[in-house]
């Protein structure tokens, strides 16, 4: 999902609300206090393939190889 502007947790977590449908308020504030904004230089490896995921990662803006 790719997105102009600013990138805060208000405005990611209405962006992620978006994409799953919408949320009630309740979800949405649980959201935007579990949620966490990381930014990654080119070539980084964002995702390992080891054990059991714990986190989903919903790409705001730029491209990963995969």
């Amino acid at each position: 999902m790719a997105a102009r502007g600013k990138y805060d947790k208000e405005n990611i977590a209405m962006l992620i609300a978006k994409l799953w449908g919408g949320i009630t308020d309740d979800q949405f504030d649980l959201l935007k206090e579990h949620l966490e904004i990381k930014k990654y230089k080119k070539n980084e490896i964002i995702y390992k393939n080891e054990g059991t995921p714990e986190y989903a990662l919903c790409l705001i803006a730029g491209k990963v190889k995969i």
